[in-house]
């Protein structure tokens, strides 16, 4: 488990970060001012994973479960961000090359930031929840970990789609439920499920070098 000294320098990590983009891009008008609110609803799982601990009954523990699902495919869904990298425009028109246009690697940084902070974060409170789940249910053998984990990531790839390509945000299943769910029930299509598979790989990519990553460490 992430131990509180490492989970209050996350926090103040994104508190600065999201003022750094309030002043910096947000306000000025940039073409990356979605920044601060993505990013704002990338951390929100890292938050609520948080929260989930080992002690907390099973009442709690499912809700707040729930909760980070809700909002767990906010994360993922920053990776889908990077071709707004192609605003940037980086190759010079006479030379082909990458530009070394500070304005365009400033916007570069942002940009991949925001990215690797809450896709990472987030999943590494990804894999301490799925161990609880697998806990909870009393699932014994430890293969039952990676099918939680499998499940929870196809889960998180349909969300990113519904948030990508019918641009729904979480928050409008509480404010449009009927109409969001009207959507979600019509956007079952062969490309829509190759976008869940190939999302799914890439996560699990990024999960499985965590766990090289831990393992290695231990």
């Amino acid at each position: 488990m992430i131990n509180t000294n490492v989970k209050h320098g996350i926090r103040l990590f994104f508190i600065c970060y999201l003022i750094i983009i309030y002043l910096f891009v947000y306000n000025q008008q940039s073409p990356f001012n979605f920044l601060l609110l993505n990013t704002f609803l990338g951390y929100l799982p890292i938050e609520l994973a948080f929260h989930i601990k080992d002690k907390l009954s099973n009442t709690y523990f499912w809700l707040l479960t729930a909760a980070w699902l809700f909002f767990y495919p906010n994360a993922p869904y920053l990776l889908t961000d990077l071709f707004h990298l192609s605003l940037l425009h980086p190759y010079d028109i006479m030379t082909g090359l990458i530009k070394l246009d500070i304005h365009m690697w400033l916007n570069y940084t942002y940009l991949l930031v925001s990215t690797l902070s809450c896709t990472l974060l987030a999943l590494v409170g990804f894999s301490q929840i799925a161990d609880q789940i697998k806990e909870r249910l009393h699932l014994t053998p430890y293969y039952f970990r990676y099918v939680v984990i499998f499940g929870l990531t196809i889960l998180s790839s349909v969300g990113v789609y519904i948030g990508r390509f019918l641009r729904l945000h979480t928050v409008y299943l509480l404010t449009s439920p009927k109409l969001t769910l009207k959507l979600i029930a019509d956007m079952w299509t062969i490309k829509m499920l190759a976008f869940v598979v190939l999302l799914t790989i890439v996560q699990l990519v990024i999960i499985i070098c965590l766990e090289v990553y831990r393992k290695t460490i231990k």
